[in-house]
């Protein structure tokens, strides 16, 4: 399979035995683990215990919110899409009982690399968004480690520094679309060990391989209907979900297994 990325440099990866910079060769991915960048900015208050929002709601509220959508378009340009780096933001919240705004921070891959590393203190870190480059062999969409970092990280900093699991997201901004993966249950789908990482990344990596076309590259229709049957089928945590979103929009993406196809559901506008 087309190569996309460094290799495994060794190291402890959120307490696994995984690499602290770099990916396997067919991912894009996100290193929870590795140094941050630095920067600011205005994102949601904390929101109290109340009546749960849907998934569409709260992806609504962010690209309602300026900051938010500031550097979602930021991101969205050809010029980082042709970088020989990811560039993302982390969105962290205050500390408990400090009513104030989270506040989104920049970070950057190395060049000639596709990763990111979050700080080593993710205390508070809800969410992220970031870019997939247009390297070779560069899939346009989520990785199984943005995936698992999502679970293990970003749900359970929403729960304990924004109040709700409905706070957490993670987004990829590509040049053939871009995702949010979302969460509507009310208790931790419980988190992804080691050994499972190694399972979903095999998955992942063989299922990708049979579809890219004659010319080297990867269908995104085909791109959308493997992902979306890894989370039901592979990652299988009830409640996780997968949007693809505009500055604007979101679209809610499900596998079938009848057709062994993706149906899409349109978010309200």
């Amino acid at each position: 399979m087309p190569g996309a990325g460094g290799g495994y440099t060794g190291g402890v990866w959120n307490g696994d035995n995984l690499p602290p910079g770099g990916c396997k060769p067919y991912e894009n991915c996100l290193n929870p683990e590795g140094p941050g960048g630095t920067g600011g900015g205005e994102g949601n208050s904390p929101s109290p215990d109340g009546p749960q929002l849907s998934p569409c709601e709260k992806i609504k509220e962010k690209q309602a919110n300026v900051k938010y959508s500031q550097k979602f378009a930021d991101l969205n340009k050809k010029d980082i899409f042709d970088m020989n780096k990811e560039r993302g933001y982390y969105e962290k919240q205050p500390p408990k009982g400090v009513i104030a705004q989270s506040g989104f921070v920049q970070i950057d891959g190395a060049p000639g690399t596709q990763g990111l590393d979050l700080p080593d203190d993710k205390t508070g870190i809800s969410g992220l968004f970031h870019s997939h480059n247009n390297a070779d062999g560069s899939i346009k969409i989520f990785s199984p480690t943005d995936v698992r970092t999502f679970i293990n990280t970003f749900l359970k900093n929403a729960r304990e520094y924004a109040g709700s699991y409905e706070d957490a997201y993670s987004t990829v901004v590509t040049s053939e679309g871009s995702y949010t993966i979302k969460y509507t249950g009310t208790t931790h789908p419980g988190g992804v060990d080691y050994d499972t990482s190694l399972i979903w990344d095999k998955w992942y990596e063989d299922e990708m391989a049979k579809i890219i076309d004659k010319d080297g590259e990867f269908p995104q229709n085909k791109v959308e209907e493997v992902f979306t049957r890894f989370i039901t089928e592979v990652v299988n945590k009830p409640g996780l979900q997968v949007f693809r979103v505009t500055a604007n929009s979101a679209t809610k993406m499900t596998y079938n297994p009848t057709t062994r196809g993706m149906d899409t559901d349109d978010c309200p506008q």
